[in-house]
């Protein structure tokens, strides 16, 4: 590090500005700062320390005392410095904080303290470019990181205070190694040995994480196969190598149990087998014997019910024979219904027509047709009639935007006479709002007096009404003290009367008296009871003490009416209505000043409005004119048109209201013929359809024969329970086919033998009792086997797990061996690093080393060989 140049302005006992030219009494190596005491050779040095680090050289120290105090109120203290790294050259530029004369030259105000760093090309340039920093906290840090040292480091070793040097050298060594490796860059190698020792320890946890991985391992195999106290034992002594072939004999042992289970799991599924196959064979014989009895049970029955079968297969007969001619029925029944309908529809057409229109029916058809003929003619009518309401209304619509139109040209004449009586008006106004926007500096002095008065009004009627009720506690006081004054008299003269009564009391006859001598009494005296005198004291006292009181009310009373009159004097003896009422005018007039300020802007710009309005008036007028001939012309037109249209309707109405009216009346009269020559044709139809129908009838009911059971028309009415007579003959069928088939299946099974079996017949519940046993049987044998299975199959899985964690165990120390070793070397804690000197002191020393070396090669030739450094 080296320091170019240092400027020093109104700093310590410096005057203005003064500059050292460090670069150049530096050249011969050495220089010295000698001077009286009291010169500023601190001052050069703590300059130094302040341009780089905002602080002293001293600690503890203020920078206050930076501040020179031959300098003006106005003129700034600062500290520049010029110096160089390997990083480069750099300018920072210091003010300190100190307390200037505020500039109304009344009490002073805090100045704070600034900072600007520069990168400057050369050590003899201005700076050209932005500040690198201006903020405290940013350039502290980038400080520190060009010079490589904090304020602490740097008076320690680049500029040492007086006696701070010492303090170094008595300092604990960890102190001085932290320092030295900075000076001397060898934090690189501290950070490698303490980063092998990391690496060290890692590698020391991962062995120790791969040892417990095995005995884990070990662990849960034992848990696995449930390993007797002497097993574990011998498994956890033994050697690691050993461990694979132990493991490995215990897991043969378990798979020799699985295979015993297997062959006791195939015994028992065989003895199941059997039994199972017994039980089957007892259930479907005693099945069979249950469906024998079940299926002669059903025959019984079936030839008990013989007869009733017969006669409902006789039905069943008639009701088929029936069925083939019962659409020929249901024909006639709705011919008949039809023929009917007919008549009646017909009746009530002509009944309907003849009271509507009181003609008579004939030709209904003929009469339709003329009648659709004349309302083709009234189409072109109808479209007439109905344009006429849309005629009106755009008549309308254009007498309204002819009356608009006009309305509009007549507003917009008004508006163009009035632009310039309204030009007038806004100069006015403009010249108005100026000049009372100029009057708002005195409205505000007017302000601030108004409010001072109105405060001082306040304080006024607030002391008037203390002295108000100042002059009733006086009164108050006045009256307690002489009503006090009044009692005490009373008990004055109660007393002086207590007196006598007192000596009256004691008269005795034929016994002096004390007052007058006499022997006789003949009116003594009796008074009243005598006040004590403690009473009478008490009551001088309370007297005494209203009196003082008295006193100390009135003079507080002339205290408020001397404040009255002063509050009244800087009130002008305004009220407080008055004052408020002056202030709230005053803060009117401002606030009127003030919008005349902001309305001034938009005066001007509506003058201008104004003023370019006169000349677009007259273009928009002739506009309208034009637009208001168009709505005449337009309204002629639909006039002439609306006059024919309605001529034309009035004509086709005839009689009626409305074209449409007559329209309408016509077609349904249409309609109602043509219905009555519909019934018509429909009282035709429906009669010969009868006549074919009961023909038809005749001829059917000569084809059937009956068996003469059931009359036809029951057999008629019960056509709809043909299908339930039916499938209850056909279930009657199916129960003869199934019963018989059942018969000959259990005929067909039983063979010379079924006599020996139906004697024999095996206990079921006895078999099912024995396939229970041999279930269970089974069942266990099989638990059995799935647990060894499992047993065996968790403990290969440990196994494998160990085999696992054995390995990686290996790997692992195998792995960690170089760097545990590297290390140990690096940080002297291995006998292979004989002088037991850690990897950053080594090099620190070998550096300390070429420092000491050069700088005694630099000494003796500046002490021509008088002076040499030993360590």
């Amino acid at each position: 590090m080296f320091f170019h140049e240092l400027t020093m302005t109104n700093v310590g006992p410096f005057a203005g500005s003064t500059s050292v030219d460090l670069a150049r009494v530096a050249q011969s190596g050495l220089f010295l700062l000698e001077g009286p005491t009291g010169t500023g050779k601190s001052t050069v040095l703590d300059s130094i320390v302040f341009a780089l680090y905002g602080d002293m050289g001293v600690p503890h120290a203020s920078t206050d005392r930076m501040r020179s105090s031959f300098a003006q109120p106005h003129e700034p203290s600062e500290v520049a410095l010029v110096f160089e790294t390997s990083g480069g050259v750099f300018r920072i530029q210091r003010t300190p904080s100190y307390d200037r004369q505020k500039k109304s030259g009344k009490g002073t105000t805090r100045q704070n303290s600034t900072v600007k760093l520069w990168r400057l090309s050369d050590p003899q340039s201005d700076p050209v470019d932005a500040p690198i920093s201006t903020r405290h906290g940013e350039a502290e840090a980038e400080i520190q990181r060009i010079v490589g040292l904090n304020r602490a480091q740097f008076v320690q070793t680049i500029l040492l205070p007086q006696g701070e040097f010492a303090n170094f050298l008595r300092a604990k060594p960890e102190s001085r190694r932290d320092l030295l490796q900075k000076i001397f860059g060898t934090e690189l190698y501290d950070r490698i040995a303490t980063e092998l020792d990391n690496e060290r320890r890692s590698a020391l946890t991962e062995r120790s994480k791969a040892q417990e991985q095995v005995g884990h391992a070990v662990t849960a195999f034992l848990a696995t196969v449930d390993a007797s106290p002497e097993q574990s034992d011998v498994l956890r002594a033994a050697d690691v190598d050993d461990l694979p072939t132990l493991v490995s004999a215990m897991v043969g042992d378990l798979r020799t149990d699985a295979q015993q289970s297997e062959e006791l799991v195939a015994a028992c599924d065989g003895e199941y087998s059997r039994a199972q196959y017994s039980l089957r064979v007892g259930e479907q014989l005693a099945r069979r014997r249950e469906r024998l009895e079940q299926l002669s049970t059903r025959k019984r029955a079936l030839e008990e019910g013989r007869g009733e079968e017969d006669t409902r297969r006789r039905l069943l007969r008639d009701l088929k024979m029936v069925e083939r001619v019962s659409p020929t029925y249901a024909s006639l029944e709705r011919a008949r219904a039809a023929s009917i309908a007919a008549e009646m529809h017909y009746q009530n057409e002509v009944d309907s027509f003849e009271a509507r229109f009181d003609v008579a029916a004939t030709d209904p058809a003929t009469q339709s047709q003329r009648v659709r003929l004349e309302i083709q003619s009234l189409e072109s009518h109808l479209e007439q009639e109905a344009q006429l309401p849309l005629l009106a209304d755009e008549l309308s619509a254009n007498r309204d935007n002819r009356e608009t139109h006009a309305g509009a040209l007549a507003e917009l004449e008004i508006q163009k006479s009035a632009l310039p009586a309204r030009v007038v008006a806004l100069s006015e106004k403009r010249d108005e709002a100026r000049a009372m926007a100029a009057e708002t500096n005195l409205l505000m002095a007017a302000r601030t007096d108004a409010t001072r008065r109105l405060g001082a009004a306040r304080k006024a009627a607030e002391l008037a009404a203390q002295s108000a009720a100042s002059s009733q506690m006086v009164a108050a006081a006045e009256r307690e003290a002489k009503a006090a004054t009044t009692e005490l008299g009373r008990l004055q003269q109660q007393r002086i009367s207590g007196i006598a009564g007192e000596l009256a009391s004691a008269l005795v006859e034929g016994a002096p008296c004390v007052v007058c001598g006499a022997l006789e009494h003949p009116q003594p005296n009796r008074g009243t009871a005598a006040v004590d005198p403690d009473v009478l004291s008490q009551a001088t006292g309370h007297v005494e003490e209203l009196v003082a009181l008295l006193a100390e009310e009135v003079d507080k009373r002339k205290r408020i009416e001397i404040d009255l009159a002063a509050a009244l004097a800087h009130a002008v003896d305004r009220s407080v209505p008055q004052a408020q009422e002056e202030l709230d005018l005053a803060e009117a007039r401002l606030l009127a000043s003030r919008d005349a300020q902001e309305d001034l802007i938009m005066i001007e710009a509506d003058l201008d409005d104004a003023q370019k309005s006169i000349a677009s008036m007259s273009a928009t007028i002739d506009q309208k004119k034009q637009e208001l001939s168009d709505c005449a012309y337009k309204i002629r037109t639909v006039e002439d048109l609306l006059r024919s249209t309605t001529r034309n309707v009035e004509t086709a109405r005839q009689q009626f209201a409305t074209v449409h009216e007559r329209a309408t009346t016509l077609s349904r009269r249409a309609d109602q013929l043509d219905q009555l020559a519909t019934a018509s044709l429909l009282v035709t139809d429906a009669s010969s359809g009868l006549r074919t129908a009961t023909a038809n009838w005749e001829h059917a009911k000569q084809a059937i024969s009956l068996s003469g059971d059931t009359p036809l028309a029951d057999l008629l009415t019960q056509q709809s329970g043909l299908a339930a007579v039916s499938e209850e003959i056909a279930a009657v069928d199916r129960e003869h086919a199934i019963v018989d088939a059942g018969l000959a299946e259990l005929a067909k099974e039983s063979s010379a033998d079924s006599e020996a079996a139906a004697d024999h017949l095996p206990d079921v519940d006895t078999l099912r009792k024995s396939l229970l046993v041999a279930s269970t049987a089974r069942d266990e044998a099989r638990a059995e086997l799935r647990s060894a299975q499992q047993l065996t199959a968790r403990a290969q899985s440990t196994v494998d797990a160990l085999v696992q964690a054995l390995a990686k165990s290996v790997a692992v120390r195998e792995s960690t061996a170089e760097i545990i070793r590297l290390s140990e070397i690096a940080n002297a804690t291995s006998l292979v690093n004989g002088p037991r000197v850690s990897l950053p002191t080594y090099v620190l020393m070998s550096r300390f080393h070429d420092v000491i070396s050069a700088a005694n090669t630099r000494l003796q030739a500046m002490s021509d060989g008088r002076f040499t450094l030993i360590h």
